[in-house]
């Protein structure tokens, strides 16, 4: 088994300490071949890439199949929904369904309890004493 030696000595002023990268890590990379780098950083990129393409695909894919479910709830529950209004009686005649609720929520009125009624009124000026 061969051992790379690293030198502690020798280092030019680029590495070492104080440049912030370790004089270890600049030998061991200039004992790697030149190639292998070369390929390392192409796939690498070709991963980054891939990766980000590939999530942007699957989060389109994914957004697509959630409409297509949303579409497909409303499509199914909206008739049920307006079978079950019960008809009502408008003058004598018998309305059902959508038309039937729009004539209910017509006459509805808002609520009495809990409402309230908000005024700002100024004082008059008699009243202000600054002392």
């Amino acid at each position: 088994m061969t051992r790379l030696q690293y030198p502690d000595a020798g280092c030019d002023k680029r590495s070492g300490p104080q440049s912030g990268v370790p004089a270890r890590a600049v030998v061991a990379l200039a004992a790697v071949d030149a190639q292998y780098l070369l390929c390392l950083l192409v796939f690498g990129l070709a991963v980054i890439v891939y990766t980000t393409f590939g999530g942007f695909h699957a989060v389109v894919w994914t957004d697509v199949l959630q409409g297509v479910v949303m579409v497909g709830g409303v499509l199914i529950l909206l008739p049920l929904a307006i079978s079950q209004i019960p008809p009502l009686q408008v003058d004598g005649t018998t309305v059902h369904g959508l038309q039937a609720a729009t004539q209910r929520m017509a006459e509805m009125l808002p609520p009495r309890i809990g409402t309230a009624r908000l005024a700002i009124e100024s004082p008059p000026a008699q009243n202000i004493h600054v002392n």
